[in-house]
Formats: structure tokens, C-alpha cells, sequence
């Protein structure tokens, strides 16, 4: 309960000593709906429009790729601390193994996924498709995609063929 609705009760409480506890807790109730309902009604989580991507395929190529990089370091991780592999990557090679390896993939995938998306957004207006102002992030985009499928798919065929 909010200190706002505490201090209206003891208030009434205090003007009212022989008054029934249940209007109390009726009336305590229906203030903190109301408090409740102003809170959902604030559209704190709604993403502004300048944000919003209206293509949907860009949208899922984002939300894919991002995916396919942390099931890459999911993969990866496991198969390095189990000895099966070696990761390739100059960059990860000596993080592979430690507690925050996923952090870091995981904060990667997010910050190379933002940047797909303000650029495809600064590049074309709020529109249903892909338009040609935004083909070069599309095909980035694209690009990636097919890179770390295909490594998510290696590192799966390494999983399948190791005895584990």
C-alpha cells in the first residue's frame, strides 16, 4: 500500500473510532484500484514511434539474428568447456569458458541488433515494407543471418559428432 493510502486510512480512522473496519478496507481497496489503474494507463512501456519498425520482416530478421548469436555462444560454450571444440574467434577465445563469456555474447547480440535497428529506421521512413532507402540494412541484416545460421548449424553437426 502506498503512503498516500495508508494515511487517508488512519485519518478516517482516526475521525471515525466506531465506524466498521470493512468500509475501511472498501474504501482502501478502491483507492488503491484507482491508483493501480492510473499506473497501467501511463504507457510506460510503449515504444515510441520514431522507434517502431512497421516491416515485419525486419522486424523477425532482427529478432532471429539476434537469437542465432546467443544460441551460437550457448553452443559454443558448451562445447569448448567440454572439450569438443576451440573457439575460432580471436576476440573470444580467452573469455570462452569464463562466467561472463554469455554476458558478453549476449550484450554483443543486443548492441549489434540496436544498430541494425537505428540505422534501418534513420535510413526509411515509418513505412510496411521494405523500401530502398533501407535495402542496405536489409542486406546486412540478411548477410548475418546466413553467416551465424550457418555456424549455429556447424556447431550443431560438431554436438551431433562428438560423443558426448
Amino acid at each position: 500500500m502506498s503512503k498516500e493510502v495508508t494515511s487517508r486510512w488512519f485519518v478516517q480512522a482516526e475521525k471515525y473510532p466506531n465506524a466498521k473496519a470493512t468500509h475501511f478496507i472498501r474504501m482502501i481497496i478502491a483507492c488503491e484500484c484507482c491508483y493501480v489503474t492510473h499506473i497501467q494507463t501511463m504507457n510506460v512501456f510503449k515504444l515510441p514511434q520514431r522507434f517502431s519498425i512497421k516491416s515485419r520482416t525486419m522486424r523477425f530478421m532482427l529478432y532471429t539474428l539476434f537469437g542465432l548469436i546467443v544460441a551460437d555462444g550457448l553452443i559454443t560454450e558448451f562445447l569448448v568447456t567440454n572439450g569438443h571444440a576451440s573457439e575460432v574467434n580471436p576476440f573470444l577465445r580467452a573469455w570462452v569458458g569464463q562466467d561472463f563469456f554469455l554476458a558478453i555474447k549476449i550484450s554483443g547480440a543486443f548492441l549489434a541488433t540496436l544498430l541494425l535497428w537505428i540505422k534501418y529506421n534513420t535510413m526509411s521512413k515509418p513505412v510496411y515494407r521494405i523500401t530502398t532507402m533501407s535495402k542496405p540494412v536489409y542486406r546486412i541484416t540478411a548477410v548475418f543471418l546466413a553467416f551465424y545460421t550457418s555456424i549455429v548449424f556447424w556447431n550443431l553437426a560438431v554436438c551431433l559428432t562428438a560423443r558426448l
